[in-house]
Protein backbone atom coordinates (compact mmCIF):
# COMPACT_ATOMS: atom_id res chain seq x y z
CA UNK A 1 0.00 0.00 0.00
CA UNK A 2 2.80 2.43 0.84
CA UNK A 3 4.25 2.09 -2.67
CA UNK A 4 0.82 2.71 -4.22
CA UNK A 5 0.48 5.86 -2.15
CA UNK A 6 3.92 6.97 -3.33
CA UNK A 7 2.78 6.45 -6.91
CA UNK A 8 -0.40 8.45 -6.34
CA UNK A 9 1.63 11.21 -4.78
CA UNK A 10 3.68 11.29 -7.95
CA UNK A 11 0.48 11.78 -9.95
CA UNK A 12 -0.54 14.63 -7.67
CA UNK A 13 2.92 16.14 -8.01
CA UNK A 14 2.57 16.09 -11.78
CA UNK A 15 -0.77 17.86 -11.65
CA UNK A 16 0.47 20.49 -9.23
CA UNK A 17 3.62 21.19 -11.18
CA UNK A 18 1.67 21.34 -14.43
CA UNK A 19 -0.62 23.98 -12.94
CA UNK A 20 2.41 25.94 -11.85
CA UNK A 21 4.05 25.78 -15.25
CA UNK A 22 0.86 26.98 -16.95
CA UNK A 23 1.01 30.27 -15.07
CA UNK A 24 -2.78 30.23 -14.66
CA UNK A 25 -4.68 30.43 -11.40
CA UNK A 26 -7.76 28.80 -12.91
CA UNK A 27 -8.71 25.22 -12.07
CA UNK A 28 -11.59 23.06 -13.31
CA UNK A 29 -15.05 22.99 -11.75
CA UNK A 30 -16.44 20.03 -9.78
CA UNK A 31 -17.70 17.46 -12.25
CA UNK A 32 -17.31 13.81 -11.17
CA UNK A 33 -17.31 11.35 -8.28
CA UNK A 34 -14.54 9.11 -6.96
CA UNK A 35 -14.38 5.58 -8.29
CA UNK A 36 -14.33 2.27 -6.42
CA UNK A 37 -12.46 -0.98 -6.44
CA UNK A 38 -8.99 0.32 -5.75
CA UNK A 39 -9.03 2.84 -8.58
CA UNK A 40 -8.69 6.58 -8.59
CA UNK A 41 -10.28 9.57 -10.23
CA UNK A 42 -9.64 13.25 -10.55
CA UNK A 43 -12.60 15.24 -9.29
CA UNK A 44 -12.86 18.81 -10.35
CA UNK A 45 -14.01 20.71 -7.34
CA UNK A 46 6.75 24.23 -13.25
CA UNK A 47 9.48 24.09 -13.05
CA UNK A 48 12.20 24.08 -15.79
CA UNK A 49 13.46 20.59 -16.53
CA UNK A 50 16.69 19.81 -14.69
CA UNK A 51 17.70 17.42 -17.47
CA UNK A 52 17.54 19.87 -20.37
CA UNK A 53 20.79 21.04 -21.88
CA UNK A 54 21.62 24.64 -21.05
CA UNK A 55 21.93 27.22 -23.77
CA UNK A 56 25.60 27.72 -24.70
CA UNK A 57 25.25 31.45 -24.11
CA UNK A 58 23.52 31.21 -20.69
CA UNK A 59 25.41 29.40 -17.89
CA UNK A 60 23.24 27.07 -15.78
CA UNK A 61 22.40 28.18 -12.25
CA UNK A 62 24.27 26.28 -9.53
CA UNK A 63 22.34 23.23 -8.34
CA UNK A 64 21.22 23.20 -4.69
CA UNK A 65 21.18 19.70 -3.20
CA UNK A 66 18.02 18.29 -1.60
CA UNK A 67 17.44 18.90 2.10
CA UNK A 68 15.16 17.63 4.87
CA UNK A 69 14.71 20.25 7.60
CA UNK A 70 12.98 19.78 10.95
CA UNK A 71 10.98 22.59 12.54
CA UNK A 72 9.16 22.75 15.88
CA UNK A 73 6.16 25.07 15.68
CA UNK A 74 3.70 26.14 18.41
CA UNK A 75 0.37 24.32 18.15
CA UNK A 76 -1.01 25.60 21.45
CA UNK A 77 0.27 27.18 24.64
CA UNK A 78 1.33 23.76 25.92
CA UNK A 79 2.23 21.88 22.75
CA UNK A 80 4.66 22.15 19.87
CA UNK A 81 4.37 20.07 16.71
CA UNK A 82 7.21 18.74 14.57
CA UNK A 83 7.10 19.83 10.93
CA UNK A 84 9.58 18.46 8.40
CA UNK A 85 10.23 20.13 5.06
CA UNK A 86 11.71 18.21 2.13
CA UNK A 87 13.19 20.45 -0.55
CA UNK A 88 14.30 18.53 -3.66
CA UNK A 89 17.37 19.42 -5.67
CA UNK A 90 16.79 22.65 -7.57
CA UNK A 91 18.51 25.54 -9.24
CA UNK A 92 19.90 28.17 -6.89
CA UNK A 93 17.30 30.88 -7.55
CA UNK A 94 14.42 28.56 -8.36
CA UNK A 95 11.15 28.36 -6.44
CA UNK A 96 8.96 25.25 -6.29
CA UNK A 97 5.29 24.35 -5.73
CA UNK A 98 4.47 22.94 -2.30
CA UNK A 99 2.37 20.06 -0.99
CA UNK A 100 1.33 20.07 2.68
CA UNK A 101 0.66 16.68 4.28
CA UNK A 102 -0.42 15.49 7.76
CA UNK A 103 1.15 12.37 9.30
CA UNK A 104 4.61 13.74 8.67
CA UNK A 105 6.01 10.92 10.80
CA UNK A 106 4.97 8.46 8.07
CA UNK A 107 6.36 10.26 5.03
CA UNK A 108 10.10 9.83 4.80
CA UNK A 109 11.34 6.68 6.55
CA UNK A 110 10.04 3.52 8.17
CA UNK A 111 12.20 3.59 11.30
CA UNK A 112 10.06 6.04 13.29
CA UNK A 113 6.61 4.64 12.57
CA UNK A 114 4.94 1.26 12.90
CA UNK A 115 2.78 1.82 9.82
CA UNK A 116 5.54 2.03 7.21
CA UNK A 117 6.50 4.98 5.05
CA UNK A 118 4.97 6.82 2.10
CA UNK A 119 8.52 7.35 0.75
CA UNK A 120 7.45 10.72 -0.60
CA UNK A 121 11.02 11.86 -1.17
CA UNK A 122 11.50 8.88 -3.50
CA UNK A 123 8.28 9.75 -5.35
CA UNK A 124 9.51 13.33 -5.79
CA UNK A 125 12.89 12.16 -7.08
CA UNK A 126 11.23 9.76 -9.52
CA UNK A 127 8.90 12.48 -10.80
CA UNK A 128 11.82 14.85 -11.17
CA UNK A 129 13.87 12.32 -13.12
CA UNK A 130 10.91 11.50 -15.36
CA UNK A 131 9.50 14.97 -16.08
CA UNK A 132 11.88 17.55 -14.62
CA UNK A 133 9.10 18.70 -12.27
CA UNK A 134 9.28 18.64 -8.49
CA UNK A 135 7.62 20.04 -5.39
CA UNK A 136 8.49 20.80 -1.80
CA UNK A 137 6.83 18.43 0.70
CA UNK A 138 5.80 19.72 4.13
CA UNK A 139 5.10 16.89 6.57
CA UNK A 140 3.15 17.89 9.68
CA UNK A 141 3.62 15.28 12.40
CA UNK A 142 0.75 13.63 14.25
CA UNK A 143 3.00 11.60 16.49
CA UNK A 144 1.07 11.64 19.76
CA UNK A 145 -1.41 8.95 20.72
CA UNK A 146 -3.78 7.44 18.17
CA UNK A 147 -6.64 9.25 19.92
CA UNK A 148 -4.85 12.59 19.67
CA UNK A 149 -4.22 12.05 15.96
CA UNK A 150 -7.88 11.21 15.31
CA UNK A 151 -9.01 14.29 17.23
CA UNK A 152 -6.54 16.54 15.42
CA UNK A 153 -7.68 15.30 12.00
CA UNK A 154 -11.46 15.20 12.49
CA UNK A 155 -13.27 18.52 11.95
CA UNK A 156 -16.47 18.81 13.98
CA UNK A 157 -18.14 21.48 11.85
CA UNK A 158 -18.73 19.17 8.86
CA UNK A 159 -21.78 17.70 10.58
CA UNK A 160 -23.18 15.33 13.18
CA UNK A 161 -21.10 12.27 13.95
CA UNK A 162 -22.45 8.91 12.82
CA UNK A 163 -22.03 6.98 16.06
CA UNK A 164 -24.24 4.37 17.75
CA UNK A 165 -26.45 5.27 20.67
CA UNK A 166 -24.75 4.91 24.04
CA UNK A 167 -26.91 1.95 25.07
CA UNK A 168 -25.78 0.14 21.90
CA UNK A 169 -22.05 0.59 22.60
CA UNK A 170 -19.74 -1.92 24.18
CA UNK A 171 -17.67 -0.80 27.17
CA UNK A 172 -14.62 -0.46 24.95
CA UNK A 173 -16.56 1.68 22.49
CA UNK A 174 -17.76 3.90 25.34
CA UNK A 175 -14.17 4.38 26.48
CA UNK A 176 -13.11 5.22 22.95
CA UNK A 177 -15.93 7.73 22.50
CA UNK A 178 -15.00 9.42 25.77
CA UNK A 179 -11.60 10.18 24.22
CA UNK A 180 -13.04 11.24 20.85
CA UNK A 181 -13.03 15.05 20.84
CA UNK A 182 -12.83 16.21 17.21
CA UNK A 183 -10.78 19.37 16.73
CA UNK A 184 -9.80 19.41 13.08
CA UNK A 185 -10.56 23.11 12.93
CA UNK A 186 -7.62 23.73 15.29
CA UNK A 187 -5.32 21.70 13.04
CA UNK A 188 -6.63 23.60 10.02
CA UNK A 189 -5.84 26.95 11.66
CA UNK A 190 -2.37 25.67 12.59
CA UNK A 191 -1.66 24.76 8.96
CA UNK A 192 -2.89 28.04 7.49
CA UNK A 193 -1.81 30.50 10.16
CA UNK A 194 1.42 28.96 11.49
CA UNK A 195 2.88 26.32 9.17
CA UNK A 196 2.32 28.03 5.83
CA UNK A 197 3.82 31.41 6.85
CA UNK A 198 6.85 29.69 8.38
CA UNK A 199 7.43 27.56 5.27
CA UNK A 200 6.96 30.48 2.88
CA UNK A 201 9.42 32.57 4.86
CA UNK A 202 12.17 29.97 5.17
CA UNK A 203 12.00 27.84 2.00
CA UNK A 204 11.96 28.49 -1.77
CA UNK A 205 8.25 27.94 -2.36
CA UNK A 206 6.11 29.45 -5.06
CA UNK A 207 3.38 31.45 -3.34
CA UNK A 208 -0.28 31.46 -4.33
CA UNK A 209 -3.08 28.91 -4.49
CA UNK A 210 -2.14 27.69 -7.97
CA UNK A 211 1.15 26.41 -6.55
CA UNK A 212 -0.21 24.86 -3.34
CA UNK A 213 -1.75 21.46 -2.53
CA UNK A 214 -2.87 19.48 0.54
CA UNK A 215 -2.76 15.68 0.62
CA UNK A 216 -3.42 12.92 3.17
CA UNK A 217 -4.84 9.46 3.85
CA UNK A 218 -7.52 8.10 6.20
CA UNK A 219 -8.08 10.77 8.86
CA UNK A 220 -5.38 12.77 7.09
CA UNK A 221 -7.42 12.47 3.89
CA UNK A 222 -10.47 13.76 5.73
CA UNK A 223 -8.47 16.73 7.00
CA UNK A 224 -7.08 17.35 3.50
CA UNK A 225 -10.65 17.45 2.17
CA UNK A 226 -11.75 19.85 4.90
CA UNK A 227 -8.80 22.22 4.58
CA UNK A 228 -8.82 22.28 0.77
CA UNK A 229 -12.56 22.96 0.65
CA UNK A 230 -12.43 25.50 3.48
CA UNK A 231 -9.58 27.47 1.90
CA UNK A 232 -9.97 27.29 -1.89
CA UNK A 233 -8.24 30.68 -1.98
CA UNK A 234 -5.11 29.02 -0.53
CA UNK A 235 -5.16 25.54 -2.09
CA UNK A 236 -5.61 24.72 -5.75
CA UNK A 237 -5.25 20.94 -5.34
CA UNK A 238 -6.33 18.34 -2.78
CA UNK A 239 -5.39 14.66 -2.56
CA UNK A 240 -7.65 12.37 -0.52
CA UNK A 241 -6.60 8.73 -0.15
CA UNK A 242 -9.28 6.61 1.58
CA UNK A 243 -10.53 9.61 3.58
CA UNK A 244 -12.33 8.85 6.86
CA UNK A 245 -15.69 10.27 5.76
CA UNK A 246 -17.57 7.51 7.60
CA UNK A 247 -17.48 9.55 10.81
CA UNK A 248 -20.36 11.76 9.66
CA UNK A 249 -24.08 11.50 9.02
CA UNK A 250 -24.21 11.21 5.25
CA UNK A 251 -26.77 13.97 4.67
CA UNK A 252 -24.73 16.42 6.77
CA UNK A 253 -21.55 15.58 4.88
CA UNK A 254 -23.30 16.03 1.52
CA UNK A 255 -24.81 19.35 2.54
CA UNK A 256 -21.49 20.68 3.87
CA UNK A 257 -19.79 19.72 0.61
CA UNK A 258 -22.47 21.37 -1.53
CA UNK A 259 -22.31 24.55 0.55
CA UNK A 260 -18.53 24.80 0.30
CA UNK A 261 -18.60 24.15 -3.44
CA UNK A 262 -21.24 26.83 -3.94
CA UNK A 263 -19.29 29.37 -1.87
CA UNK A 264 -15.95 28.82 -3.61
CA UNK A 265 -15.07 31.34 -6.29
CA UNK A 266 -12.04 29.31 -7.33
CA UNK A 267 -12.81 25.63 -6.92
CA UNK A 268 -9.92 23.26 -6.11
CA UNK A 269 -9.06 20.22 -8.17
CA UNK A 270 -9.62 17.11 -6.03
CA UNK A 271 -7.80 13.81 -6.54
CA UNK A 272 -9.51 10.85 -4.81
CA UNK A 273 -8.38 7.29 -4.19
CA UNK A 274 -10.85 4.83 -2.63
CA UNK A 275 -11.15 1.06 -2.59
CA UNK A 276 -14.32 -1.00 -2.67
CA UNK A 277 -13.27 -3.93 -0.55
CA UNK A 278 -15.16 -3.23 2.67
CA UNK A 279 -18.07 -1.27 4.11
CA UNK A 280 -15.94 1.68 5.20
CA UNK A 281 -14.46 2.08 1.74
CA UNK A 282 -17.90 1.89 0.14
CA UNK A 283 -19.08 4.61 2.54
CA UNK A 284 -16.08 6.72 1.63
CA UNK A 285 -16.76 6.36 -2.09
CA UNK A 286 -20.42 7.29 -1.74
CA UNK A 287 -21.84 3.84 -2.51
Amino acid sequence: MKYLLSLLLGVLLLGTAAACSSGSGNTPDFSAAATQGGTSSAVSAGEESLTEESSPSVPAEPLVEETLTTLSLPYSETRNVTVRVFVPAHQENETLPVIYMPDGQNLFESEITRFGSWNVHKAVRAEQELTGRAAIIVGIHNDGSAEERTNDLTPLSIGALDVPAEDEMTEIEKQQMALFQPAGEVFDAFVVNTVMPAVEEQFPVKKGREHTAFCGSSSGGLQAFYTTMTHPDRFSYGGMFSPALMYYIRDDLDQWTRDKAAQAKDKPFLFWYVGGGDQQERHRSGC
